[in-house]
């Protein structure tokens, strides 16, 4: 028994030194949409809307902080992973509305270093309004 209180303190106190992420989902519609594999591809908006029809699922939020030698890692292109890793999950086929923000600071513990970002999520539809097949490349077809 000592020993798997040992191990589960061990376990804490790595959990706590490599800090935290949270990634969310806030939903906006009740469209269905399938979960997608976490590394699937989504387009990406970073001026204005898609081009092509669309409709928002929902938004997706992520921040962590991260202490000491592990806050080198956190930074804003791990915040947008997060958020792309999130859209896969719901569905979604495109993130607009980006927006990310990292910053460090010293405080009595040390350094440490916070990372947050929000985007819109949605999916391509036809005109009717159903959904269409996920994007698989780059470039969404005109």
């Amino acid at each position: 028994m000592q020993k798997m209180t040992a191990l589960a303190g061990t376990l804490s106190l790595v959990a706590l030194a490599t800090g935290c992420a949270h990634s969310s989902f806030i939903p906006s519609s009740d469209l269905a949409v399938a979960a997608r594999p976490k590394d699937c591809h989504i387009d990406i908006v970073f001026d204005g809307k898609p081009t092509r029809p669309y409709e928002v699922i929902g938004r997706v939020a992520t921040d962590s902080t991260a202490p000491g030698l592990f806050a080198l890692d956190e930074n804003q292109d791990k915040a947008f992973e997060r958020m792309r890793e999130k859209a896969c999950e719901v569905g979604g086929h495109v993130l607009f509305g980006i927006g990310t923000g990292s910053n460090g600071q010293w405080n009595d513990d040390g350094y440490s270093r916070s990372t947050q970002g929000a985007a819109i999520v949605a999916v391509y539809v036809d005109p009717s309004g159903s959904v269409l097949p996920a994007p698989r490349s780059g470039r969404a077809p005109n």
